[in-house]
């Protein structure tokens, strides 16, 4: 899954470079993988314990991008996300009886 969001951020985000780092491009892009987040979550790629805010963060703000940071021409955009549970290994069990089953409605 990384690499797939790797790929996505590289193809998605070229729009970055020549952008000021300021509260606007952060906040643009903040709210570009706030929405990509979204859908994820919305199509199971992501845990649901405790919702959305509890399986992904993100930050691009001032305090993950410093005085120094921008005058150097560079800016971070953190992704944090918890993936869903992948089956790793099923089992499924088969019984043969030579008695009837009993269903009981309850």
């Amino acid at each position: 899954m990384t690499q797939y969001f790797r790929a996505t951020f590289r193809n998605s985000f070229s729009w970055i470079e020549q952008e000021p780092n300021n509260a606007t491009t952060r906040r643009r892009i903040s709210d570009s993988l706030t929405f990509f987040a979204q859908d994820c979550y919305a199509n199971g790629a992501f845990g649901t314990r405790g919702g959305y805010a509890n399986n992904v963060l993100i930050k691009c703000d001032d305090e993950n991008n410093t005085m120094a940071m921008e005058d150097s021409g560079q800016l971070a955009a953190n992704f944090t996300f918890h993936p869903v549970e992948a089956i790793e290994a099923a089992t499924i069990n088969i019984f043969q009886t030579r008695d009837s089953i009993q269903v009981t409605d309850n």
